[in-house]
């Protein structure tokens, strides 16, 4: 394509709205063309332009006033030699204008942005002759007086707001400005995976791509709660494209298109509307509510946990999106709920239910509302919890599994099917760490366990049917993950300070292969979501290492301390940093390449959305 034919998609490549070989085309043009990427910035920058305008509802006064002026008959005049017919003879302009409302323009509400609906309906006026394709100079112009005219509408609102309020008085036809809710949004995003953060309380989208997109999903007015989730990926899709959130300055719950479209509040306050939410967050009902939000593997319900009734023993709710219902989950028993766990194929959900020194583990059937307790036992101590609530993977004879104990303090680990009488005891002992995972090695769901026992400690895989593998035994072990697909695991040892020598073991071969010493232990190691790679940090640089062929490959420099590192949804070689202070990075672990991508802090997780 050569320049004068992207300059004509670029509007719809913005909108993404080409077919894909035109989109490609267009892409591969502005990689090497510098004058067709400051045209499409120019687009960028009026559609950011136009987004930050407010939303005017003008009285009809002033419409008069405005197509009765000198100005608006100028800017006719200026337009008019660019009006042309097929025959290419000169339009007339209209050197005067009626006061009749139908046979002038109409001024309507700015909805701000880039239009993602169709364009308003105006009463039917003379026939509009055909209008050739200005030049590129032209086409500035026109812009620029169409902005001008836009702010001068503006400054007349404002002007006649100030006047009202200077006065005292109030009207009932004068018109409201509302905020736009996101500055740097110019209407939804277009399709494609983004990887969403928080920053100072506000979710943001970004992409990958050759012109990364970097959009605020939520408005300054709230405040994002860190434990926000992306609902599970759709069928023929990479990952979701619904965000759930809790709002904690209103004690709302959200939920949010992917696209930072249709913010909607959940018909159910969290809260008793008496209560002030900032007093709630740092107790343990408000953790409980905060860390409640759990999609169905569908992605089509939402379960939550709420105290509506300020009675600190919060209630479990189910939203379903389809149907835009509400459930109140009953409760075989007073009490308070946490831990809402949905099982694989999202027809039941377990919770516990405690009150008082007495906890219960439920089975609730959401198709038939029938419940079962599967466990019932009297707490040993104050921080005596259930700890990790699970399902395994078997769809035929589901079972649930628990460990119970208290943070770096695990004591026991139990499993039942939904008809057992009794639990079994899976492993019991003194445990830092228990990691549950329901799909690993050969389909079986299993636990890895790091014992506190000295002089060593061990690493442990328990699985469900009671069988028990050593791993591996050091002085120390810490910081356990699963590989994606469960058929690795990482850990180091040999901790000192904030490093240690961090490990690799195939659970198939069952064998352990030391991968690199001093590796940052702040900063946990990244597998790529085909488990094939595993990225690490040291104090000073980034390493891969692929774990086909146990070959490790420096890849560059920390561009700041305390960073994290993920892998790229969109391309597999590609690795992303995330720092506190820099911003986001990009690596090309092929061509070892670093590319700044945002120059925004990522404060929490990183999660991974698609606008299909």
């Amino acid at each position: 394509m050569n320049c004068e034919q992207v300059e004509e998609l670029l509007s719809a490549y913005l909108d993404a709205t080409l077919a894909s070989e035109e989109l490609h085309a267009v892409a591969t043009h502005l990689q090497s063309c510098t004058q067709c990427s400051n045209i499409l910035e120019e687009y960028r920058q009026f559609d950011t332009l136009l987004a930050r305008l407010p939303r005017v509802s003008p009285e009809p006064a002033l419409e008069r006033r405005i197509f009765s002026s000198q100005a608006y008959q100028d800017l006719l005049a200026t337009l008019a030699p660019e009006m042309q017919d097929k025959t290419n003879r000169p339009t007339q302009p209209q050197r005067s204008v009626r006061s009749e409302r139908d046979a002038r323009p109409h001024l309507v509400v700015l909805s701000g942005g880039r239009a993602s609906s169709a364009a308003p309906e105006y009463p039917a006026t003379r026939p509009v002759p055909t209008v050739r394709r200005a030049t590129r100079h032209t086409q500035r112009m026109i812009y620029i007086l169409i902005a001008a005219v836009l702010l001068l509408t503006f400054g007349i609102g404002t002007f006649i707001s100030w006047h009202f309020l200077r006065q005292g008085q109030t009207a009932s036809n004068t018109s409201s400005i509302t905020p736009p809710a996101a500055l740097s949004q110019s209407g939804p995003l277009p399709a494609g995976t983004y990887f969403v953060f928080l920053h100072d309380g506000t979710l943001w989208s970004a992409s990958t791509t050759t012109n990364p997109i970097l959009d605020r999903l939520t408005p300054g007015t709230i405040t994002v709660s860190a434990n926000w989730v992306v609902r599970p990926a759709l069928p023929g899709h990479s990952a979701g494209d619904l965000i759930a959130y809790i709002d904690l300055q209103q004690g709302l719950l959200h939920i949010i298109r992917s696209d930072g479209q249709n913010d909607f509040t959940v018909p159910q306050p969290l809260l008793q509307a008496d209560v002030a939410p900032a007093a709630v967050w740092d107790t343990s009902t408000g953790q409980t509510i905060l860390t409640s939000l759990a999609w169905s593997p569908d992605g089509s319900q939402l379960a939550f946990i709420a105290d509506p009734h300020n009675t600190s023993s919060p209630e479990l709710f189910i939203y379903t999106i389809n149907n835009n219902t509400l459930q109140a989950v009953p409760l075989p028993a007073p009490g308070a709920v946490s831990l809402p766990t949905w099982s694989p194929d999202g027809s039941r959900i377990a919770f516990v239910l405690s009150e008082a020194t007495t906890t219960q583990i439920i089975d609730y059937n959401i198709h038939n509302h029938s419940q079962v307790a599967i466990a019932s036992y009297a707490a040993s101590s104050s921080t005596d919890m259930v700890f990790t609530l699970a399902w395994s993977s078997l769809a035929n004879t589901p079972e649930i599994t628990w460990s119970l104990g208290s943070p770096s303090h695990i004591h026991a680990l139990y499993v039942s099917t939904t008809t057992a009488s009794q639990p079994q005891l899976l492993a019991q002992g003194d445990f830092a760490q228990a990691l549950y995972r329901a799909t690993g090695e050969n389909g079986h769901s299993s636990w890895l366990l790091v014992t506190n026992q000295a002089p060593d400690a061990t690493l442990q895989e328990v699985e469900l049917n009671g069988t028990i593998h050593v791993l591996a035994t050091s002085p120390t072990i810490g910081f356990v993950q699963w590989s994606p697909d469960g058929s690795y695991l990482d850990y180091l040892d040999s901790l000192y300070g904030d490093t240690g020598t961090l490990h690799v073991i195939n659970l198939k071969t069952v064998q352990d292969v030391v991968v690199a010493p001093a590796v940052q232990a702040d900063q946990p190691p990244a597998w790529s979501s085909d488990s094939q790679h595993l990225a690490y940090a040291t104090t000073k640089t980034v390493f891969i290492v692929n774990l086909q062929t146990l070959k490790t490959q420096q890849l560059t420099a920390l561009p700041e301390e305390n960073v994290q590192l993920f892998w790229s949804l969109v391309t597999p070689s590609q690795l992303l940093i995330a720092g506190n202070r820099q911003g986001c990075y990009q690596i090309d672990t092929q061509q070892r390449a670093l590319t700044r991508l945002i120059a925004m802090s990522l404060q929490g997780p990183v999660q991974w959305t698609q606008i299909p």
